[in-house]
């Protein structure tokens, strides 16, 4: 699986700077240079808010509430992201391969609401007031 693959890199990282060559270290040549490989890029984002708990949707797709983690976005590419939770207003970000992490504040809203209400089927749906009763 893909997270194999990175706890297997990781090792590798880790060891490749101690690959000393047994004879070599014997004629008493010196060590060549070791440079560790860079390590590999995640392949997923933590996405985290304040207050924890908030719903995150990806390029339209439901990803799980915060904190989360994301797969990255392929090269080139930003994907929106929208951060929802009730008695706060949404946050809207973008998010692109080179993000590590995401972290955004949800600011409550008011207690009196942002506005009017939306409408409802028990007001004729929005279209203003609920017509008179059929009366045959």
């Amino acid at each position: 699986t893909e997270a194999d693959a990175e706890t297997a890199a990781e090792r590798v990282a880790e060891a490749a700077p101690v690959l000393i060559d047994q004879a070599d270290a014997e004629d008493g040549a010196e060590p060549p240079d070791v440079v560790a490989p860079a390590p590999a890029a995640r392949a997923f984002i933590l996405v985290t808010s304040r207050p924890a708990g908030a719903r995150v949707v990806v390029a339209g797709n439901p990803i799980g509430v915060t904190p989360v983690e994301v797969p990255r976005p392929p090269e080139g590419m930003r994907w929106k992201v929208v951060f929802s939770k009730a008695n706060y207003r949404p946050v809207t970000r973008y998010l692109s391969e080179a993000d590590d992490a995401l972290d955004v504040t949800l600011a409550p809203r008011p207690k009196g609401g942002d506005g009017p209400k939306p409408p409802t089927d028990r007001d004729g749906g929005g279209t203003g007031p609920a017509p008179p009763p059929f009366v045959p």
